[in-house]
C-alpha cells in the first residue's frame, strides 16, 4: 500500500513539474523598481527645514509583473507593486503588502481588461500635462490638484490605439461599510497622440468611505514637441459635495533639452478658489535634470508658492508630503536635489 502511495505521489509530482515547465515556457515574470531619494530645504514659516526624503520625482517602489501567452494574440497579465521609503527602508503603507497595484487581466488586439487595485486614468495622464512630470516640488499642477491616484476593487478597460486615439474607463465597486447599490466611483479618460502633438482629458467621480461626500474632478491638457523645446498646458477642476473645496487650476510649463542628457524646465501654476473664502495660490518653479545613464538621473528643483488669504498649499513630491506651514497664508520657498534609479 505504501509503495502504491509513493508511486501515485511520484506520478503527481512528475505531472506537476511538467505543467510548471510548460507554463514557465509560455510566461515571464519581471522584477522591477524605482529608487528615488532626495534632500530638501524649505522655509515653511518656522525657519529653514532640511530633510532627506523618498519619492520626490517618482514614487520609490518595487514590483513584479508577468505575462503569459495563451494563444490567438491574447495574454494574461498581472502586476503586484509596493511603495517603499528609500530614506529609511520602511514601507510606504505598512497596512498593505502591495499598496500601489495588485491586479490581473487579459489583453489582445481588442485592448486590455484588468481587475484589482489599479492606477486611475488621472494618475496615468497628469505626468504628460506638465514639464515636471506631474511630480517634484516644482509641479504646481500636482501641488494644487485634488484627484485619486488609484482604486481598489476595480474593473478597467483600455482600448487599443486607433488613429492615435486611446480611451480607458475604470469602475470601482463600493469600498464602504455603508450599504450601497451600484458603483462607488467611476473614472474615464481619452488621449490623442500624433507626432509632436499630445492631447488628453479625463474625469472622475469618487464617493468617500462613509458615503457622505462625492468628489468630482477633471483634467484637460496636452503638449507640443518642437524638438529641443516642449511646451505643456493644463486645466484642472475639482470640487466636492461637502464644499470643502471647489477650485480651478491652470498650468503652463516648458522643457528645453540642451543635450541628450541635460534638460531644464520652468513653469507657472495658479489655483483659483471658487468658494467665498477666495483661498487662491500661485507657484513659479524651475527644474534641472541630468541623465547619468539610461537608468539613472539626478534632478534639482527650486519653487515658490504664494498663498492668498488662508490658502495652505505646500510643495509635495511624487509620493511624499510637503513641509507643514507654520500658519495658513504663509508663502513657502524650497529647493531639492535628488537621485533617481530604475531597475
Amino acid at each position: 500500500m505504501k509503495n502504491c502511495v509513493r508511486q501515485v505521489a511520484s506520478i503527481a509530482l512528475g505531472l506537476g513539474a511538467c505543467a510548471a515547465g510548460s507554463a514557465q515556457a509560455q510566461s515571464s515574470v519581471t522584477l522591477y523598481g524605482v529608487i528615488d531619494t532626495f534632500i530638501e530645504s524649505t522655509n515653511a514659516g518656522n525657519g529653514l527645514t532640511t530633510r532627506m526624503g523618498s519619492s520626490g520625482f517618482y514614487a520609490s517602489r518595487f514590483g513584479m509583473k508577468g505575462s503569459e501567452d495563451i494563444g490567438g494574440g491574447n495574454r494574461i497579465n498581472f502586476t503586484l507593486e509596493s511603495g517603499i521609503n528609500t530614506n529609511n527602508g520602511t514601507a510606504a503603507d505598512p497596512t498593505a503588502i502591495f499598496n500601489r497595484q495588485a491586479w490581473v487581466g487579459l489583453s489582445g488586439n481588442w485592448g486590455e481588461f484588468r481587475m484589482g487595485r489599479q492606477n486611475t486614468p488621472q494618475f496615468l495622464l497628469i505626468s504628460r500635462f506638465d514639464a515636471f512630470g506631474g511630480a517634484t516640488m516644482a509641479s504646481g499642477l500636482d501641488n494644487f490638484a485634488s484627484y485619486t491616484f488609484r482604486v481598489s476593487n476595480a474593473f478597467s478597460y483600455q482600448t487599443p490605439v486607433i488613429a492615435g486615439l486611446k480611451a480607458q474607463v475604470l469602475y470601482g465597486l463600493s469600498q464602504s461599510a455603508v450599504p450601497q447599490n451600484g458603483h462607488d466611483n467611476i473614472h474615464a479618460g481619452v488621449e490623442y497622440a500624433n507626432g509632436p502633438v499630445f492631447l488628453a482629458a479625463n474625469y472622475e467621480k469618487m464617493t468617500n468611505a462613509a458615503a457622505t461626500d462625492v468628489q468630482r474632478d477633471m483634467f484637460a491638457g496636452g503638449s507640443y514637441d518642437f524638438g529641443s523645446l516642449k511646451l505643456f498646458a493644463a486645466y484642472h477642476h475639482a470640487q466636492d459635495s461637502a464644499k470643502v473645496y471647489d477650485k480651478d487650476v491652470y498650468s503652463v510649463s516648458a522643457q528645453y533639452r540642451f543635450t541628450p542628457a541635460d534638460f531644464v524646465s520652468a513653469g507657472y501654476a495658479y489655483a483659483n478658489d471658487r468658494l467665498p473664502a477666495g483661498n487662491n495660490a500661485a507657484e513659479i518653479s524651475l527644474m534641472a535634470q541630468h541623465l547619468l545613464s539610461k537608468r539613472t538621473l539626478i534632478y534639482a528643483t527650486l519653487s515658490h508658492i504664494s498663498n492668498h488669504n488662508q490658502a495652505a498649499y505646500t510643495m509635495l513630491g511624487a509620493a511624499t508630503q510637503g513641509v507643514q506651514l507654520s500658519h495658513p497664508g504663509f508663502d513657502p520657498t524650497g529647493a531639492q536635489v535628488g537621485i533617481l534609479h530604475f531597475f
